[in-house]
């Protein structure tokens, strides 16, 4: 069994590579409000919420907590810590597949009027700049 991982970087405010902003707001909403009690996000693939656990797209772990720190460049970032599967570290460890993380935010989660992660999808294709694959900078390696 895989147990938590140690705290990683999951988003930096900003600009993404496709055109849309992370807001420096949503960082902190997320970082502040997240419970996995009040609603627990899940870890997918490519953003694919599959409906059979069979499938390349199940679940792939839980996001267990959030939170932010600024970075030397004054950007604000996210940080999980998460319970993956087995199979999620066998996929990016060994296999060297789905190395990056993306994040799945509600803006106005729940009429809260404030952000929320959703979920949290692993890639390798990345919207978000400054993630770092396993082993190249402050993502664990599980």
């Amino acid at each position: 069994m895989a147990g938590k991982s140690k705290k990683f970087r999951v988003a930096t405010e900003g600009a993404t590579t496709d055109g849309r902003i992370i807001e420096r707001s949503w960082i902190e909403q997320m970082a502040r409000n997240y419970d996995p009690k009040r609603y627990g996000a899940r870890v997918n693939m490519e953003h694919i919420k599959g409906y059979t656990p069979d499938s390349s797209f199940k679940r792939y772990g839980d996001v267990l907590s959030l939170s932010a720190a600024e970075n030397s460049e004054g950007k604000l970032e996210l940080f999980a810590v998460i319970d993956p599967t087995d199979e999620l570290v066998t996929m990016t460890t060994k296999n060297r597949q789905k190395v990056y993380t993306s994040i799945e935010v509600n803006p106005k989660f729940a009429d809260t009027g404030e952000a929320y992660l959703v979920g949290l999808a692993v890639t390798d294709d990345p919207a978000s700049l400054g993630d770092l694959p396993p082993g190249l900078g402050p993502r664990p390696t599980w």
